[in-house]
């Protein structure tokens, strides 16, 4: 409630709080819900039911996620798979989403869009190639945030093809459709370095 009235008059003190019960909570639903984070859990003599101080939460190592099927919900309920795009190994993090965090990450990312950019839907330049050309079943984490990021934007313009070559005549007919417009400018930092 705090937050929904004005969360930038929250004081310092109240959104440490506020932050703290929620880490708990997910720490909490987490040990409940998922048998190889309870062992983790466990093997570290951390008691997760106690009320923990952000510092003295337990950290997972990226590579449980690689190396195990970390999830707190049925397998039949998973609706969305995600891999992570930007590991050192050929190992790739998991990430499973039911229904309800797939629309609560749709409700999220909605939310700081509006609060940045307003409602408009604007012509969107993604620095990337289409995810549904590129992609068939599973989505990895660079995709499925282009895809989350499409829905706030029009006339999407991709201005890399599949093999992630830069098409500067489709840049071209972009800028000069939209040079007089508000626009979205979408990427990854190493696409946009690259190109």
């Amino acid at each position: 409630d705090l937050f929904k009235k004005n969360p930038f008059l929250v004081n310092k003190i109240e959104k440490k709080r506020f932050f703290n019960n929620l880490i708990n909570n997910l720490n909490l639903h987490h040990f409940q819900k998922c048998k190889e984070y309870r062992e983790v859990i466990d093997s570290l003599n951390c008691n997760i039911k106690k009320n923990l101080e952000l510092k003295e939460c337990p950290v997972l190592p990226i590579n449980l996620f690689k190396e195990f099927d970390l999830m707190s919900i049925q397998k039949k309920q998973i609706v969305k798979k995600i891999f992570s795009s930007g590991t050192s190994s050929n190992r790739l993090s998991k990430i499973y989403l039911d229904k309800e965090n797939s629309i609560n990450q749709i409700k999220a990312l909605s939310s700081i869009m509006q609060n940045s950019f307003g409602k408009e839907r604007l012509p969107m330049l993604i620095v990337s190639s289409d995810p549904k050309k590129t992609l068939k079943n599973n989505f990895n984490a660079k995709y499925a945030a282009i895809l989350g990021f499409s829905i706030f934007g029009k006339e999407h313009t991709y201005v890399l093809d599949e093999l992630g070559n830069f098409d500067f005549n489709k840049f071209l007919l972009f800028y000069e459709k939209n040079k007089n417009k508000k626009i979205l400018i979408i990427g990854f930092t190493g696409d946009i370095y690259t190109n």
